[in-house]
């Protein structure tokens, strides 16, 4: 992206082109702090994008590399969803077969999806 940071997890080993972008997360704790860092959105538009999301956590361009393994970045434990939909990944219209894979994926009925 030219105009945002994401955040992508490097899913695979070193030489190995592999990633998962999160797109969206529900917010949970932090949430005023992410209203700040968004400039007063309302919650459900806080972290439904994954430029939204990187600027609502702070992300930048200096975690680039970073393990996920201890903060200030870190995947913690969260819940197994009852059910998980599945779909074509979206803006990506330029990369032929590949836009039509479903490789998007996303608990059903999450208000803080991306669209």
């Amino acid at each position: 992206m030219h105009t945002h940071t994401l955040f992508n997890v490097v899913s695979a080993g070193i030489d190995e082109p592999e990633a998962v972008l999160i797109r969206a997360i529900e917010p949970n704790d932090g949430v005023s702090l992410m209203e700040k860092r968004r400039n007063g959105r309302k919650l459900s538009d806080l972290t439904n994008g994954p430029g939204k999301l990187a600027k609502a956590l702070g992300i930048t361009m200096d975690d680039y590399g970073k393990q996920l393994t201890e903060p200030p970045l870190y995947l913690a434990k969260g819940y197994i969803p009852e059910d998980i939909s599945c779909g074509p990944r979206i803006g990506i219209e330029n990369s032929e077969e590949a836009r039509f894979y479903p490789w998007r994926f996303w608990v059903k009925g999450n208000h803080y999806v991306s669209k």
